[in-house]
């Protein structure tokens, strides 16, 4: 049972709004039973001489139906006002408690027209007038307990004139039965009451939630929506119709798919709705004052046809997901796919493809020098270069083809057809060209090259492997210089297992001591006296013979061996020349990795200690890629290896990118004239220009300069007469052992035998330098 309701003025609204309700409904159908029981007294006792006084009241009775009808049918139309439920309860009660008195008089006049005749008409009709009560009466238990006395009185005054007091068993029978009635219209009431006091719970927990979640929608993105079963706004919210730009009242009653646009999403959630689905998060576009803009809808159906649910409008959290998901597949730089991108739709390409994986082919380029212009020109610089070679990229582009940049200043194109290598092979060519027209940089007129590595696909080939195929073509490329193209085939795979060989057996070679050095002589131009060796790397393989640098070293700076080789070689150098007599310098070279690496300024120091060879007798040869690579770490250990007394030589100088600038922005000791221009100095106007330049140059900045690979004798005077201070080559003398060095030495010669022309120079140099001495004299 349910407390007793707090008897407050909307409680007793709700309360008289259910009674009258339920007493206009019965009123209804009450109609036709107050029908059929007139019809029936009727015919039973309306045949006497008092036949009209029965007649009379049966006319006012219906009558009376009639009206009581229409009060019913005027409650249900009311506003409900309390004033006015007040009143028409009271007006109900009255209209109710005349009627019961009008029919327990019926009873009595039914009795006294039809004397004579059988009482069992009016006693089954007063039965059945009694049992009425729980129809017409059951809110109403005052006017209940009057129509059960009325009633009950008329029919035992019926059955005392009809049959006398030997009628005093039905007269019982009719008090027991109106005591019953009564008391089920009481224990029915107070269900009503409690049916009453859960429905204002009820109600009050609706307010509660509904003012809950108006203030939710009010604080928040999130708005509310209902629509009935005709997919018609209801109940249209204030935030709702904000987020529309249009009133509730123009809101409410239109159609809600009319506000969203046409398509596959819009055509999915009619469907949820039209099966009366739920659904969460279903994402919707809509058109909005001329605007597209997305929704997030949640449904739920409800009774009576119609579904609620919650709105968000997710325009910008859709444009931010929109560039996530833009920038997850595509460089921010150049607009070009990037790696992940391309990586997936190269495996979806080699999938679809199965039986025809040659129909796949990839190519690959990698910019020539770019790192050197990033080093000159600035990041700007080469971040813009890189956007237009993007767009030339782009131009190349095919349909249904994909072009990515995968990082730094690498770039791959997937093609899909089915071509030949024929046409693979043009497409390189295309690409190449390309990126050799000249581009025009903030300003300034900039070439550039590219290398192109290009692979195709094959039955069973997966998009690791085929990566792994255009990576070696792109090697191989560069392996052939600036502005090359190689393809894919199976002597790359057997070159690439063989660098894999000679990596593993390096390690080795060095716990092996299968590493030698040899020492090639580097003579004063102007004396022909040896000045210096310099330290080259050999390696005796047990099956491949005495193998070159250029066979290996590639290979140990590409797998990081090159820093403890690096460091075996300065220590065995400085021990091999520590035994030598002479006032002569020893020249190391050095590789990138080494000069980023903290460990070789121990190693010297440690080596230096040992040998106790002096300091500023120790050169360290560099190329510009050590200072490319990075050029802060690179210039810092330069300036610490000075610091230590060491000299610094820049080698193959003239075949960089920008040499000249790093003799104005680096300190060196020497520059080293590359062979290039060497070879070609007797026949060539333009190789003696730009020795005779470099030699002035490298003299006005204080440096001195050595000519390299000297093979023929013509050589020796010419570079002398431009201006080169030293020479190295194999007219001089090749590389030979460390042993062969000091034989020479203990037999008071500064190298071993040379060639008779270099013999003869020498001693040409001795007697110039002799007349030259004696005039001076």
């Amino acid at each position: 049972m349910l407390s007793t309701p707090i008897r407050d003025d909307d409680f007793k609204r709700l309360e008289l709004s259910r009674r009258l309700e339920t007493f206009a409904r019965a009123s209804v159908f009450s109609l036709l039973a107050s029908a059929v029981t007139l019809a029936v007294l009727m015919h039973a006792y309306a045949v006497g001489p008092h036949r009209w006084v029965l007649i009379g009241w049966a006319a006012v009775t219906f009558v009376f139906v009639i009206a009581r009808m229409f009060l019913g049918r005027a409650i249900l139309a009311t506003d409900k006002a309390l004033q006015q439920l007040r009143r028409q309860w009271r007006q109900t009660n009255w209209l109710l408690s005349i009627g019961s008195t009008i029919w327990g008089i019926g009873l009595v006049l039914s009795a006294w027209v039809g004397r004579g005749e059988s009482p069992d008409a009016f006693s089954i009709v007063g039965g059945a007038m009694l049992a009425n009560v729980l129809l017409i009466h059951r809110t109403t238990p005052v006017a209940a307990g009057v129509h059960l006395l009325t009633v009950g009185a008329g029919l035992i005054a019926a059955e005392a004139i009809a049959v006398g007091w030997a009628a005093w068993p039905v007269m019982a029978l009719v008090v027991l039965m109106a005591v019953s009635l009564y008391t089920a219209i009481r224990l029915q009431d107070r269900r009503f009451i409690e049916a009453c006091m859960i429905e204002r719970k009820h109600r009050d927990s609706v307010k509660i939630i509904r003012l809950l979640l108006n203030e939710h929608e009010a604080q928040a993105a999130d708005w509310l929506w209902t629509i009935d079963g005709e997919g018609m706004l209801r109940e249209v919210s204030s935030r709702f119709a904000d987020v529309v730009g249009l009133s509730t009242g123009d809101l409410e009653g239109s159609s809600f798919f009319d506000l969203l646009a046409p398509g596959l999403e819009r055509d999915r959630l009619v469907g949820l709705i039209g099966n009366r689905a739920p659904f969460r998060e279903e994402l919707v576009p809509v058109h909005l004052d001329g605007q597209q803009r997305f929704w997030r809808l949640t449904g739920q159906p409800r009774s009576g046809g119609r579904m609620t649910g919650v709105g968000r409008d997710v325009t910008e959290q859709r444009a931010i997901e929109e560039r996530v998901r833009y920038m997850a597949h595509y460089d921010p730089l150049t607009g070009l796919a990037n790696r992940h991108l391309f990586n997936q739709r190269l495996r979806d390409a080699l999938r679809m493809a199965e039986g025809k994986a040659r129909q796949v082919a990839l190519l690959y380029l990698d910019l020539d020098d770019f790192k050197a212009i990033n080093d000159t020109q600035g990041h700007n610089f080469g971040d813009h270069l890189l956007r237009v070679v993007g767009e030339r990229l782009g131009e190349q582009m095919l349909d249904g083809e994909l072009v990515a940049r995968l990082g730094g200043d690498e770039f791959a194109m997937l093609i899909e057809t089915a071509a030949g290598d024929g046409m693979l092979i043009e497409r390189a060519h295309r690409l190449l060209a390309a990126i050799r027209e000249p581009f025009v940089i903030e300003g300034q007129s900039i070439r550039m090259s590219t290398s192109v590595g290009g692979a195709r696909g094959e039955v069973g080939i997966n998009a690791d492997e085929l990566m792994r195929r255009v990576d070696l073509a792109l090697y191989a490329a560069k392996a052939r210089g600036r502005d090359a193209f190689a393809m894919f085939d199976e002597s790359l795979d057997q070159a690439a297992r063989e660098r894999t060989n000679i990596r593993a057996q390096l390690a080795e070679a060095l716990n092996d001591g299968e590493l030698e050095l040899f020492y090639q002589p580097i003579i004063a131009l102007d004396t022909g006296a040896t000045a210096g060796y310099e330290a080259l790397l050999r390696w005796r393989h047990p099956t491949r013979g005495l193998m070159h640098p250029d066979q290996f070293l590639p290979i140990a700076e590409e797998s990081g061996l090159i820093i403890p080789l690096g460091d075996w070689v300065i220590r065995q150098a400085l021990e091999d020349v520590s035994q030598w007599e002479g006032d002569f310098r020893i020249s190391i070279n050095l590789s990138p990795s080494q000069t980023r690496h903290s460990q070789l300024l121990l190693t010297v120091e440690e080596a230096l200690a040992a040998t106790g060879f002096p300091a500023n007798r120790l050169e360290f040869e560099i190329t510009e890629h050590v200072l490319i690579d990075d050029a802060a770490a690179g210039a810092a250990m330069l300036e610490r290896l000075r610091a230590m007394g060491l000299q610094i030589a820049l080698d193959d100088f003239g075949t960089g990118y920008s040499s000249l600038s790093y003799l104005r922005r680096y300190r060196f000791d020497r520059i080293k004239i590359d062979r290039s221009f060497v070879a070609d100095v007797e026949e060539s106007d333009e190789a003696r220009a730009i020795i005779s330049t470099l030699t002035r140059l490298a003299d006005a900045l204080g440096m001195v300069t050595t000519a390299e690979g000297i093979e023929r004798p013509g050589q020796l005077d010419l570079l002398r007469k431009l201006g080169c201070n030293e020479a190295q080559g194999f007219l001089i003398m090749e590389p030979v052992s460390a042993d062969q060095i000091t034989t020479a030495l203990q037999l008071g010669r500064d190298m071993p035998d040379g060639s008779g022309r270099m013999a003869q120079y020498r001693q040409a140099r001795r007697e110039v330098l002799r007349r030259r001495g004696s005039q001076v004299a």
